[in-house]
This record gives C-alpha cells, structure tokens and sequence, in this order.
C-alpha cells in the first residue's frame, strides 16, 4: 500500500472509532434521560393522586429512593433532563464536525491515491 492509502485506511478506522464512540455515548445519555423522564413521570402521578384526594405509598424511583413531589423538586428534574437533551446534540454536532472534517480529508486521500496510480 501506498502510504497515501494507509493513511485513508487509518482515517477510516478513526471515523469508525468516532461512530461506535458516539453510539455509546448517545445509548448511555439515552438511558440517563429516560430515568429522569420516569422521574417526572412518577411525580405527576403522584401528584394526580394527591390532588383527587388519595394517599398511597410513595413512589420509588429506578434507585429505590422515594420521589419527592415538591414543585420545586419538579422542576429540578425537568431541568436537569433538558441538560442531558443539550449533551446529546452536543455529542452529536462535535462528532458531525469530525466526522465532516474527517471525510473532507479522505477525499483528499483519494485524489493523491488516483493521481499515484
């Protein structure tokens, strides 16, 4: 291989990396967002109840720990589920500019390997 090509094979190799990265990223933020999403989901209910006049047993969240039902806490958990939605694109757009800046690269590797042959 010419070293032209060995640097296209390496930069794909990179753009896989920088894929299978993002991907477990976004599976992981995905999973942080649906728990907070069953959060707030419990607290409105809760609520619901509370406002019809029942009592039942507080809520236990997917850690075992009792869900508040304060306004303020409400708004918390909204709050910090938005965050995470700011880190996903976030993730998302740098990884986008890489990858976009990575195949503007290989495309300048490809030009150099058909003018070598």
């Amino acid at each position: 291989m010419t070293p032209a090509a060995d640097q296209l094979y390496n930069l794909d190799l990179k753009q896989v990396e920088r894929i299978r990265k993002l991907a477990h990223r976004l599976n992981k933020d995905l999973s942080i967002y649906d728990n907070y999403t069953q959060h707030i989901a419990l607290q409105e209910s809760a609520q619901d109840y509370e406002k019809v006049g029942l009592r039942r047993p507080p809520e236990q969240g997917p850690d075992g720990e009792d869900i508040p039902t304060t306004k303020e806490r409400h708004e918390l958990l909204i709050d910090e589920r938005n965050k995470v939605i700011l880190a996903l694109k976030s993730s998302i757009w740098s990884a986008s500019n890489a990858l976009k800046g990575d195949h503007d690269n290989a495309k300048e590797l490809i030009k150099v390997i058909d003018e070598e042959v």
